[in-house]
């Protein structure tokens, strides 16, 4: 049964124009410069949450994945109802939706069946908001981490990262829906400390390392999906 949401959960998930127009430019950010960390932390609303929350209005269709998980901001309460009491926003399924926030439980399968909308039309491609743990640029890889390295209009050397937390088979996924630019699904990869990595629908995805991510062995290699 869903959790009622009280007018103080509410209120302290509404975001100020201030906090708003921050969150926002970093998610602008991350998206120009794709596979760079970019910093925005608010203090009291999951980084995830607010990242939605700075975007959705009462014309976007939203899907929340994992929702009933706790959090160390105290949103107890289900995502889905508070998203859509302070913005406004309908509630669908991911197949549907004009964003999609992943704080568990996605796959490849899930990723598949996001609007990808056409050359015509690409402004309905899905927004594809991802939880995971974000460090900096690759070392010597661990069995818990995968290094991606994205390639595109603003990182056209390739910029890299490590993240923990997605099955690395969600990448390639996101890489077969978006050979169709402008067409595809635009994403953002954001932990809890409010770091946000963004792999915008013209960004390539490798993987430089998959062990541990997906039950695979410990080698380290290159793989471009």
């Amino acid at each position: 049964m869903a959790v009622a949401i009280d007018a103080p959960s509410a209120a302290s998930a509404r975001l100020s124009g201030d906090r708003s127009l921050r969150v926002f430019r970093a998610l602008l950010d991350a998206a120009a410069r794709p596979g760079t960390i970019v910093e925005a932390c608010i203090d009291d609303v999951p980084p995830l949450l607010a990242a939605v929350l700075a975007l959705a209005d009462l014309d976007q269709r939203v899907a929340v994945l994992g929702e009933f998980e706790g959090d160390a901001a105290g949103f107890d309460l289900r995502w889905s109802e508070l998203i859509s009491s302070v913005t406004g926003a309908r509630i669908v399924e991911p197949a549907e939706a004009d964003m999609v926030i992943a704080r568990s439980g996605l796959t490849d399968e899930v990723v598949r069946s996001l609007r990808t909308a056409s050359a015509f039309d690409p402004e309905r491609g899905a927004r594809l908001f991802i939880a995971c743990e974000i460090k900096g640029s690759p070392g010597v890889s661990t069995d818990t981490w995968v290094g991606l390295t994205a390639t595109g209009p603003g990182a056209p050397t390739g910029s890299s990262v490590e993240i923990r937390g997605v099955d690395p088979s969600v990448f390639e996924v996101l890489n077969e829906q978006n050979t169709r630019p402008p067409a595809g699904i635009d994403t953002w990869l954001i932990d809890p400390s409010g770091r946000h990595v963004g792999l915008p629908r013209t960004a390539r995805v490798s993987i430089a390392h998959t062990a541990g991510a997906a039950g695979t062995s410990a080698e380290q290699r290159q793989e471009g999906i």
